[in-house]
C-alpha cells in the first residue's frame, strides 16, 4: 500500500472501451469505501455541487482531463489507452447495446449503422478521435462557477450549457496538447499490454500485486475492423488518426517505464532461482519483495489481532465491488465470479489465531463451504446460521451467519502476507434466483467483516 495514500487525491480518467472496468476494482481495493467518489459520468457530477470533493481520495470516471479544474488539489492521474481502431469499433457496439438504457447516447437508433454516425459531423466529432477528445475536453470553468453561485447548484438545464468541449485547437496542436498531458500522468497503461500494465501500476503506487485479476465488462461477442468493407475501413482510419498517433506516444511512455521497472527489480531481488521461472512469475514475485521492503513486511511490524471489515482497503481478489446493504448502516461485498475469492493479511507467527467471519447472506449451504489458510484447510462451526429468505436483501440487519474456527501458528509464513481462501461448490447470478432482476453478477455469499485474534 502506498504510504500516501490516505493523504493524496487518485483520479481514474476512465477511457470508455479500454478495459477500465477490469481495472477499476482493483484501484477500489486501495481505499476506504467512504473515500471513493461514487458518480462516474458528468452529469450525475454536476447533480452533486456544491460538493466537497476535498473529502475523496479517489475519482474514477468517464470524466476526461477537464474535471482537473474542479479538483481541490493536484491529483495522481491514472489511464489506459487501447489501440484505436480496435477501442472505436468496440464503444459504438456497447452504445449499440446499451441504446435502451443511454439517454445520451450518440446514436438515433440500436441499429444505425457506423457509416451514419462517422458522416454526421456533430456526432462524428465524438465519436472520432475519442481517446484524445478525453485528454483534451475542457469546461468553462467561469461559468460554471458564476452558475453555482447564483443558483446554489446546478441545475439540469444548465448541463447543455457546461457540457465539457474540445478546445479551439485542430489536428497536431490538439494531439500535441493530449501527449503533454499525457506525459505528466503517474501512470498510463496499455489494453493490450493489460497484464504488463498491472504490473507496472503495482510498481508505481507500491500496491501489493495480485496476480489474477479477472476481465469484466467484457463483450461476448466482438465485431473486428475487417468484418466492414472498404468504404467503412477508410472512414474508421480517418476517424482515428490522432489516436493512432497518441497510441504509439503512449506506448513508447509506457516500454521505457515498464524497462525501467524491470532494471530497477532486477538490481534490488534478483535470484539464481529465477532461471526455471517464467518471466512473468519472476516479475510477480519480485513486486511481492518490492511490497514487503516499502511496507517492512517483519515480526514487528505484523499484527497478532485485527478487524478487517469490507469498507477498509483490501489486498485480495475473487470478490464484486463494495455495496451498501440494505439497512445502509453496513458495506458488504459479494464473493465472486470465481468460486474462489482470497483475501491476505499480515500476522505474526508464533502465534495460534482464533477467527470470526460475519456473513449477511449466501446462495449456498455455507457447510459446504471450504476455508484454508495458506493451502491448509482448516476447520470451523457454523455458529449463527443464515435465515430462510437467503436472497432478501432488504430485511438483514444483522448477520445471517457467524462461521468461528482458528489455525496453528505452523502454517503462518511470518516473513510474508497470510493467504484466507474461500472455496464454495458453485457461483449463482441474482438473475437466476429471480428472473426479473438484471443483475447478471455470479455470486456466493455477502461479507461483513472478519475478526482475527490470537488464542490464549
Amino acid at each position: 500500500m502506498d504510504s500516501n495514500t490516505d493523504k493524496n487525491l487518485f483520479y481514474f480518467l476512465h477511457i470508455p472501451k479500454t478495459a477500465g472496468t477490469s481495472l477499476v476494482n482493483i484501484l477500489e481495493n486501495q481505499f476506504t469505501f467512504g473515500k471513493i467518489y461514487d458518480k462516474v459520468i458528468w452529469p450525475e457530477l454536476f447533480k452533486d455541487f456544491p460538493l466537497d470533493l476535498n473529502s475523496y481520495n479517489l475519482i474514477r470516471g468517464h470524466f476526461g482531463y477537464w474535471i482537473c479544474d474542479l479538483l481541490p488539489r493536484k491529483p495522481k492521474i491514472i489511464t489506459m489507452i487501447r489501440t484505436p481502431l480496435e477501442q472505436i469499433l468496440s464503444l459504438y457496439e456497447h452504445q449499440r447495446r446499451a441504446f435502451d438504457e443511454d439517454e445520451f447516447s450518440m446514436l438515433k437508433s440500436k441499429d444505425e449503422p457506423i457509416l451514419e454516425v462517422l458522416k454526421d459531423g456533430p456526432r462524428r466529432n465524438r465519436l472520432a478521435n475519442h481517446q484524445t477528445r478525453n485528454l483534451t475536453l475542457e469546461i468553462n470553468k467561469e461559468e460554471f462557477i458564476k452558475i453555482l453561485n447564483q443558483n446554489h447548484k446546478i441545475e439540469e438545464n444548465n448541463f447543455k450549457q457546461l457540457r465539457p468541449r474540445l478546445p479551439k485547437l485542430q489536428g497536431k496542436e490538439l494531439l500535441d496538447l493530449a501527449k503533454k498531458r499525457l506525459e505528466s500522468f503517474e501512470f498510463i497503461g496499455i489494453t493490450e499490454k493489460f497484464e504488463q500494465s498491472l504490473q507496472l501500476m503495482y510498481f508505481t503506487f507500491g500496491w501489493y500485486p495480485i496476480q489474477y485479476v479477472p476481465k469484466e465488462n467484457v463483450a461476448s461477442t466482438r465485431v473486428t475492423f475487417d468484418s466492414y468493407d472498404g468504404e467503412i475501413q477508410k472512414e474508421l482510419r480517418k476517424a482515428t488518426r490522432l489516436d493512432t498517433e497518441l497510441y504509439k506516444f503512449a506506448n513508447e511512455i509506457f516500454d521505457s517505464r515498464f524497462s525501467q521497472m524491470v532494471d530497477l527489480l532486477n538490481k534490488k531481488y534478483y535470484d539464481p532461482r529465477y532461471v526455471k521461472m517464467s518471466e512473468n512469475n519472476v516479475i510477480y514475485e519480485m513486486l511481492e519483495r518490492h511490497y514487503a521492503s516499502l511496507n517492512e513486511i517483519s515480526n514487528s511490524h505484523q499484527s497478532t489481532n485485527l478487524i478487517f471489515d469490507v469498507k477498509d482497503e483490501m489486498i485480495g481478489y475473487g470478490w464484486h465491488q463494495r455495496e451498501l446493504w440494505s439497512d445502509k448502516n453496513k458495506v458488504i461485498r459479494w464473493s465472486g465470479p470465481e468460486t474462489n475469492s482470497v483475501l491476505f493479511f499480515s500476522l505474526e507467527d508464533g502465534k495460534n489465531i482464533e477467527f470470526e467471519i460475519f456473513i449477511m447472506s449466501s446462495t449456498f449451504d455455507l457447510d459446504k463451504l471450504e476455508i484454508k489458510v495458506n493451502d491448509h484447510p482448516v476447520s470451523f462451526d457454523l455458529i449463527e446460521k443464515l435465515n430462510e429468505n437467503l436472497m432478501n436483501k432488504f430485511t438483514g440487519r444483522k448477520p445471517g451467519a457467524i462461521i468461528k474456527g482458528e489455525f496453528s501458528s505452523d502454517i503462518i509464513k511470518g516473513d510474508s502476507l497470510t493467504q484466507l481462501t474461500f472455496i464454495n461448490k458453485k457461483t449463482t447470478s441474482f438473475k437466476e434466483l429471480n428472473r426479473i432482476s438484471k443483475d447478471s453478477r455470479k455470486i456466493g455469499f455477502a461479507l461483513e467483516k472478519i475478526i482475527l485474534k490470537e488464542t490464549i
